[in-house]
């Protein structure tokens, strides 16, 4: 995984820019939102949505954490130690999302016959702890190791969507819907995650690929348009019951 220092010199820049600046205002500002809903408001709501609205809340905050992080280092950071370092943190603030979102929905699932554990929990852990044991710095210097963390990343980002498809599946009426929502919206936001430019630029280039500007280019606009699809589609999920 290379980082890539980008300049203003061209208008995709502006465009990368703007888009991830709104992905990230609409981030926070659900997690501000939906915190006042739980806090603040006080509705019908029970402690069970209570605390699934807040798990929501708390994974908005760390990956519009992490996305500004990202955007800070790509745009106002030359020193490709501090680069490393601001990535480092990025990853870990997705990692530290996906794991609190898992982990709390195993538990509230717990509650059914058909699911006992936190299998998906173990997995999300499995492909955070190998970002601890390879520094990112030996990760990014030798491709078969890019390549293992790129596998490892894949997997790790479709055990998200990965949870609600099995609860879509097991679950009927308006557990299923909500679930299917809640799909959706993990599902673009794997997107997000997954196919960030610099995921994706090492391969680009190390196989010659075709159009591998154009593609590159692609993600840098895609990526945060997805990430806001997937925020405002899970914040419909649960805002009406809070």
């Amino acid at each position: 995984m290379i980082l890539t220092y980008r300049t203003f010199d061209d208008p995709l820049s502006f465009i990368d820019i703007g888009l991830w600046c709104f992905a990230i205002f609409t981030l926070f500002f659900i997690h501000t939102y939906t915190m006042y809903r739980i806090t603040l408001y006080k509705g019908d709501a029970t402690e069970l949505q209570r605390r699934n609205a807040f798990t929501w809340a708390i994974a908005f905050m760390l990956l519009g954490l992490a996305n500004l992080i990202n955007l800070i280092w790509r745009y106002t950071i030359e020193s490709h130690f501090h680069r490393v370092v601001l990535d480092n943190f990025a990853t870990l603030f997705v990692n530290l999302a996906v794991f609190i979102k898992i982990l709390h929905t195993e538990y509230t699932i717990n509650r059914y016959e058909f699911y006992k554990g936190y299998y998906f929990s173990i997995a999300t852990s499995c492909q955070s702890i190998f970002t601890f044991i390879v520094t990112p710095e030996a990760i990014r210097e030798v491709f078969m190791l890019q390549t293992i963390y790129l596998i490892l990343l894949t997997a790790g980002t479709l055990i998200f969507p990965g949870i609600f498809l099995y609860l879509a599946i097991r679950l009927k009426g308006e557990e299923r819907r909500k679930a299917i929502i809640i799909l959706i919206g993990v599902l673009f936001f794997s997107i997000g995650l997954l196919f960030q430019p610099h995921n994706i630029e090492p391969f680009l280039k190390e196989y010659n690929i075709m159009f591998a500007d154009s593609i590159y280019n692609l993600f840098l606009i895609l990526c945060p348009i997805f990430t806001f699809l997937a925020t405002i589609v899970i914040f419909s999920s649960y805002i009406r019951a809070l």
